[in-house]
């Protein structure tokens, strides 16, 4: 388990300020397998672990979302439907090749069953509060989150842990919410600039959200804006 402090060690890069470098920006190629060069939605197939959230947080988000795309729409990609936001908890299986996932999949979903059966995760409330927007590895504008304190963190990363015996990750649990991909052609450096003053002044406001483990799903997905819920991760 992830110590709380080496969370916040490695999450002090976040801040007010967007990080883009100066220019005309081009997206990681990642984008580009995930959406088509008209930046509508290309097929990407996988599963992941994932936290709903409760209407007001969805309306909270969303409403972010909107200032991005009536500000700076020429930066990204197709939006993604408010309804569809989450927090990932844990990925599992992702390609843009249905065929290259398939078995895993099914091992994915094979051995979550056996972990709900043999090392069930306690129905509880995990208090968060939001940290920055942030741009994430060149991909997209996240909403960073954080645990309230040490204890939330401990739940969260418990909760991953479980996860972990699944599939492992090759990277730790950083807290977060995607609001938007970048465009997959990229934008001018005008458009950056803008983007960097519209993500600093969202920025100077903060919110709190819980997550509840009763709201945690395996989901399947066939691309970025369609989520299927297959099961809940705690029995009710």
């Amino acid at each position: 388990m992830e110590a709380y402090n080496s969370l916040l060690e490695r999450t002090k890069y976040q801040q007010a300020e967007l990080l883009i470098e100066p220019g005309p920006f081009t997206p990681d190629e990642r984008v580009r397998k995930k959406f088509k060069p008209d930046n509508s939605f290309r097929e990407f197939y996988g599963d992941t672990t994932v936290f709903d959230l409760s209407a007001e947080a969805k309306a909270q988000i969303g409403a972010l979302q909107e200032e991005l795309y009536k500000r700076s729409p020429e930066c990204f990609s197709a939006k993604l439907a408010p309804g569809t936001m989450h927090m990932t908890l844990h990925d599992l299986s992702a390609s843009e090749h249905l065929s290259e996932v398939a078995a895993e999949m099914f091992a994915n979903e094979v051995g979550l069953l056996r972990i709900i059966q043999e090392r069930p995760i306690p129905a509880q409330r995990i208090r968060m509060k939001s940290n920055f927007i942030i741009n994430c590895v060149n991909t997209s504008l996240v909403l960073a989150l954080l645990p309230a304190d040490e204890g939330e963190w401990q739940k969260l990363q418990a909760s991953y842990d479980s996860m972990e015996a699944v599939r492992g990750c090759p990277y730790p649990l950083t807290p977060h919410i995607t609001l938007a991909y970048f465009n997959s052609q990229g934008f001018s450096a005008e458009a950056s600039e803008r983007l960097k003053a519209t993500v600093y002044t969202l920025n100077q406001k903060t919110s709190t959200l819980s997550l509840d483990t009763k709201m945690l799903y395996y989901q399947k997905f066939t691309d970025m804006n369609s989520y299927y819920s297959v099961f809940p991760i705690v029995r009710q």
